[in-house]
């Protein structure tokens, strides 16, 4: 499925085998910006993502 940045939820998995761990917009974060935590293999990174781009995830059933 195709979701805007702003409304991945933790768990969500990207295209690139990705998992969001967290999606936030603190103080410091640009406007119409996000902070997307990523986790693969143990490895985590933030990326900063356009709030309305659209991300292909796979949702776990909840």
């Amino acid at each position: 499925m195709k979701i805007q940045a702003r409304y991945l939820m933790p768990g969500d998995q990207t295209g690139s085998g990705e998992t969001i761990v967290s999606v936030s917009a603190g103080i410091r974060t640009p406007r119409g910006k996000v902070e997307v935590t990523l986790e693969r293999v143990g490895r985590r990174r933030m990326s900063l993502w356009g709030a309305s781009t659209v991300i292909s995830v796979r949702r776990a059933a909840r």
